[in-house]
């Protein structure tokens, strides 16, 4: 793509992190809850690289060792299931792009949907009302009982 630093960007789920990251690496470690064994693992692995560590995450482990650190840290907010998260992940990582100048602007363009989004995806909480009746009238037709 016209305009972006040649890179290689890698996404991994496992202990072991790649063996080209080196002091030259920007290093993301992200996770939710910051308690994931997986990248508890891999920061301190990068750490012994000495790459450029980022963590973005809404606590635990992870959050502590970015503050004992002094790594950059993009807090998401807690309390919330971790797939309710991904915007605020994506911010996250829109931040760190821009911050780089990878991209311009990005953060604060999602930043602009937030109440089309929140508008949008309300109705597919628990809490909404049809949500809740709904699974009880699925039970009640699988099991027969109208």
């Amino acid at each position: 793509m016209a305009g972006f630093p040649r890179c290689r960007s890698s996404q991994f789920e496992n202990y072991d992190i790649p063996s080209y990251v080196s002091d030259e690496t920007l290093f993301i470690a992200s996770s939710y809850s910051g308690n994931t064994e997986e990248t508890l693992s891999a920061i301190t692995q990068a750490k012994n690289k000495n790459a450029i560590i980022v963590v973005i995450s809404s606590g635990g482990k992870l959050t502590e060792l970015a503050r004992q650190n002094n790594y950059p840290l993009l807090l998401l907010p807690s309390g919330l299931q971790p797939r309710y998260a991904v915007f605020y992940n994506l911010k996250a990582l829109l931040t760190v792009t821009d911050e780089l100048k990878i991209t311009d602007g990005k953060a604060e363009e999602l930043s602009s949907y937030y109440q089309f989004l929140t508008d949008v995806t309300k109705s597919w909480l628990s809490t909404t009302p049809q949500l809740k009746i709904w699974p009880s009238r699925l039970l009640r037709n699988v099991s027969g009982n109208r």
